[in-house]
């Protein structure tokens, strides 16, 4: 599953938005970002969806912020990241 916690990013790669993609080297080098992942696609199954909200137990499950993104949609002029939809406080599992 494309599912990459910012601890597990360790270089830059084109797969990766932007932002996460940054708060992942910034976490892996100690920089204090809070949890977070990167999907670089829906989840598709059943199985999925466990694999998110296995790791979110295992992190104490913080709030989170979901948003939209995908790649290319930022530059040095434009930036549209979030503006299809974006989630503050997620709390549970039926918001995730």
């Amino acid at each position: 599953m494309p599912f990459v916690p910012f601890q597990q990013v360790s270089q830059y790669s084109g797969r990766l938005g932007g932002k996460g993609a940054v708060l992942g080297l910034l976490a892996g080098r100690g920089f204090p970002v809070p949890v977070g992942a990167i999907l670089t696609q829906p989840p598709k199954s059943d199985e999925h969806w466990q694999q998110i909200f296995t790791w979110w137990k295992e992190n104490g499950k913080p709030r989170l912020a979901v948003r939209s993104s995908a790649l290319g949609e930022d530059s040095t002029e434009l930036s549209y990241a979030g503006q299809n939809q974006s989630f503050l406080n997620v709390h549970d599992e039926a918001q995730l």
